[in-house]
């Protein structure tokens, strides 16, 4: 009995022990602490180095594409850099933290530049507290011209911030770009700078939002435009065909500010800012085409 009651002791202390070094010895999950600076090099970055300095840095757009970034983090490219096709880093910043998109270095703006395949070349889908930066974006096509909205070359757009169906995303800082060349449809929902809202069944919409200090050129539709689906109030009745059905709840974006933009040869309007609240527009330069018998420069729908 004495023997066996020893031989169990011994048995539950090594067993013990055992777990005692596994808990040691096995890592939690590891978690991104955010605040990391990332450089990307389009002639001497290579993505398989950690991207954490200019001398390790990334080289291409898909190696940022598939980075989830977290709170704090910036994401800087090189001056004088140019690529070709969609940025669309992943993630989202938290209040006091947000990501940023900028550049590193002297010289010309880094270029992003759409290929026909995306409608849009810089891109940021149901994600919140972001910065960017000093940037020049086209995203040109060689795709024949149509006045029809459902034309072969689609609605493009230089900047695209889509929210569908989540809620508020907050703080969305657009600054200092150069845009220009941006060959789409006329719609609303095709130009240089374009917010969408879609909350069809969860009311969506936009707070904290800042355009500053851009210069938007040869944008088809609009230079800067805020839509939105989320507009039902008054008895409102049916909108253009290509705003998304079915239409939400009234949900208009808030602490919107537009200001010290230029925009040159948009081919149908300057700004428009639509189902906002307490929206301020200032300081806006524009030269605009004449679209049919109507020039179309500052406008505010349903604010």
């Amino acid at each position: 009995m004495y023997r066996r009651t020893v031989q169990r002791a011994i048995c539950l202390a090594i067993a013990a022990a055992m777990l005692l070094s596994l808990a040691i010895t096995v890592p939690r999950d590891a978690k991104a602490s955010g605040g990391a600076t990332y450089y990307v090099d389009n002639v001497n970055g290579n993505d398989a180095s950690n991207g954490t300095s200019a001398g390790t840095a990334w080289k291409t757009l898909t190696k940022v594409n598939a980075t989830t970034f977290a709170p704090g983090d910036k994401i800087l490219f090189k001056a004088g850099g140019a690529w070709q096709g969609q940025l669309w880093p992943k993630g989202s910043g938290v209040n006091g933290s947000p990501i940023v998109i900028d550049q590193y270095g002297t010289g010309n703006k880094p270029l992003i530049a759409g290929v026909t395949s995306e409608l849009q070349t810089v891109f940021l889908k149901n994600q919140e507290y972001w910065e960017i930066n000093n940037l020049e974006v086209t995203n040109p096509s060689t795709l024949p011209f149509s006045r029809d909205w459902k034309g072969a070359r689609g609605e493009r757009r230089g900047v695209y911030i889509l929210n569908e169906e989540s809620g508020i995303l907050n703080h969305i800082y657009i600054k200092n770009l150069n845009i220009h060349d941006v060959d789409g449809v006329y719609t609303t929902r095709a130009g240089g700078i374009i917010f969408d809202s879609v909350g069809s069944y969860v009311p969506s919409a936009f707070n904290d939002v800042l355009i500053d200090g851009n210069t938007l050129t040869d944008v088809d539709a609009y230079g800067i435009y805020i839509g939105s689906n989320c507009t039902i109030r008054y008895g409102m009745g049916d909108l253009w065909e290509w705003v998304p059905k079915p239409y939400g709840s009234w949900t208009p974006t808030t602490n919107l500010k537009i200001s010290n933009n230029t925009i040159v040869r948009p081919a149908t309007g300057g700004i428009a800012w639509n189902v906002t609240d307490g929206a301020i527009v200032e300081r806006y330069g524009s030269r605009s085409h004449i679209f049919g018998n109507k020039c179309f420069d500052l406008v505010g729908l349903c604010g």
